[in-house]
């Protein structure tokens, strides 16, 4: 197999969420397909069918309410995260693309048993599979999360990260493998606001993105209930 660094790959696969589903890594993968598709690249993008098993899901649906039926011109969404013989058909697929680079989008261990079955079948057949880091394991990993996550990393050729201390994790535990740090581009999509943002408060927090227990948002809240709220007369 070609060394990935020496490789110019004409056709690449990637697999991961893209809309109408919700959070972060969709809008990242979406991006990234829009941006694919305006380059020399030839990009083939595989997503699911299912993305998580309703009862396993913390909020009323996972796919974002204003997009009702929609669907990314030109993706697979062929990948039932809880039905092994769509990854198989997924594998096989892909493999018959004959893709120079099968890219895989990597965060949590709850995508362990199909990634593995996926990246497995893909490298028998001699495929190169590199992972894009988004965490390299879950952030409440215990022992077990942990050693699904390093098992996962351990299976890939090469790796983008977005954070330097995660390439220096890379490097030092995968020396012969490649590590790229890039920082998250800035999102581009949204529109631009129609009137003149106006400050409401002396304080205000934006808070994005999925409520987990590990980060923080109910400490953050204690601790603004905490501070002292008084101004010195000289500084209003």
């Amino acid at each position: 197999m070609e060394p990935f660094h020496k490789m110019s790959p004409s056709l690449i696969a990637v697999v991961g969420s893209v809309l109408p589903y919700r959070g972060g890594i969709v809008q990242y993968n979406s991006l990234l397909l829009r941006t694919l598709a305006r380059s020399d690249i030839d990009a083939r993008f595989f997503s699911f069918s299912r993305h998580y098993p309703q009862w396993l899901y913390p909020g009323a649906s996972d796919r974002d309410p204003t997009l009702t039926n929609y669907a990314e011109p030109s993706v697979r969404y062929t990948i039932d995260s809880i039905n092994p013989l769509t990854w198989w058909k997924t594998a096989r697929e892909i493999a018959e693309l004959d893709p120079a680079l099968v890219v895989f989008h990597w965060w949590t261990a709850f995508w362990a048993p199909c990634l593995m079955t996926m990246i497995q079948l893909l490298k028998r057949r001699g495929f190169c599979v590199a992972l894009i880091g988004h965490n390299l394991s879950d952030h409440d990993a215990g022992g077990l999360k942990a050693a699904i996550s390093r098992r996962v990393l351990d299976m890939a050729d090469a790796y983008l990260v977005h954070s330097s201390e995660h390439m220096h994790i890379l490097q030092r535990e995968r020396p012969g493998k490649p590590a790229v740090f890039h920082p998250i581009p800035v999102y581009g999509h949204y529109p631009p606001a129609q009137h003149a943002l106006t400050k409401r408060g002396r304080l205000e927090l934006l808070f994005f993105g999925f409520i987990r227990p590990y980060k923080g948002l109910d400490i953050l809240l204690k601790a603004i209930r905490r501070l002292n709220d008084r101004i010195p007369h000289e500084t209003r």
